[in-house]
């Protein structure tokens, strides 16, 4: 089992930074270790997507059920993939019209030994990066 908690200030409204996070089909362009990443179904409250994540021969796919609260918050459970469970939340709070606070928490436990072993270094890696992972992509996407 482990839980994550992450967050980070950053000069970007949260509903951008909302945007970025929901824009799943892009994460393959700029995640470490996603090789992959489609929106299986979308509406303006729910979003599932899919992610595979590669590192050598080492490859996973895991699809989450997200529940969108726009420019707020994205909850995240598990649909399939390699955990027992996996469940979190981000949040996006505006400090001002320009400036948000960009919060992750995330628990999950693989669903078996052999899942952790081949799985975690690659899903780790993954998780510690990821709010850093999305500023950097602000700052691209929305740098003028």
């Amino acid at each position: 089992m482990a839980d994550v908690e992450r967050s980070a200030l950053v000069n970007f409204s949260a509903l951008q930074m909302f945007n970025l996070v929901n824009d799943v089909a892009r994460y393959s362009e700029f995640l470490p270790g996603c090789v992959s990443s489609q929106v299986i179904e979308q509406t303006d409250e729910l979003m599932v997507g899919m992610m595979e994540l590669k590192k050598g021969p080492v490859a996973q796919t895991f699809t989450t059920r997200n529940t969108l609260l726009t420019g707020q918050s994205i909850a995240i459970e598990l649909q399939d993939g390699p955990f027992e469970y996996l469940h979190g939340k981000w949040t996006f709070k505006a400090l001002n019209d320009v400036a948000c606070k960009v919060e992750l928490e995330l628990s999950f436990k693989f669903s078996s030994k052999l899942a952790a072993v081949a799985f975690s270094g690659l899903f780790n890696n993954l998780v510690t990066k990821l709010v850093d992972s999305f500023v950097t992509r602000a700052q691209v996407v929305y740098a003028s």
